[in-house]
């Protein structure tokens, strides 16, 4: 017998950018060190997967050691003069854009065999992501945590952090966002209607 689903639809920028900006002034006050980072540690995942274009459970290949070994690359990277969004530049021109180098890796978007992925990303988006700072944060964050390598979003033991934590702290940070501003209307349930996955 058949049964109606509902998929899942997607987050506003601008209330995405408000849940990030939220979890950042969060983890700046959080009364534990612990909280902190499980704060730092979900915001950079939202960052992630928003500006690389991934589904919910392809942030989780985020790979701690290829973050560490790229972060420093992009990182003093100028834009051009007279740049606008119509500019076409060449591969020598991007190179020197500021960014940032997201590593995953695994059994990667239908790929055969364990694989090395990286996706670059402009430092900061003109929407107010900013993925140099959180990319720059989980790495900070886990070598406080003596971690070096292995999942990005792991938890201080290094293993991965459980998909239904973020996806909770998720809606409860979407429905901060619908009760303090006007980017979420007030009659759509959250609970319902978003998940990262």
């Amino acid at each position: 017998m058949g049964f109606d689903t509902l998929a899942d639809h997607g987050v506003d920028i601008e209330a995405l950018v408000a849940v990030v900006d939220m979890v950042k002034q969060d983890a700046l006050h959080a009364e534990s060190q612990a909280e902190a980072n499980r704060l730092w540690k979900f915001g950079s995942f939202l960052t992630t997967v928003t500006a690389c274009g991934l589904r919910g459970y392809e942030g989780y290949y985020t790979d701690l050691a290829g973050l560490r070994a790229h972060v420093h690359k992009g990182k003093d990277g100028e834009l051009p003069r007279n740049i606008t969004k119509n500019s076409i530049l060449s591969e020598k021109q991007c190179k020197k854009l500021p960014h940032v180098s997201v590593c995953l890796l695994g059994n990667f978007k239908g790929e055969g065999g364990i694989n090395q992925h990286m996706i670059n990303v402009a430092s900061e988006t003109q929407s107010g992501l900013e993925p140099r700072f959180w990319i720059e944060k989980v790495v900070e964050v886990a070598e406080s945590e003596g971690r070096f390598f292995g999942p990005a979003f792991a938890d201080e033991d290094g293993n991965l952090i459980a998909p239904g934590d973020f996806d909770a702290l998720f809606r409860e940070y979407l429905k901060r966002v619908q009760s303090e501003t006007e980017l979420i209307d007030d009659e759509i349930n959250v609970d319902v209607m978003y998940s990262l996955s």
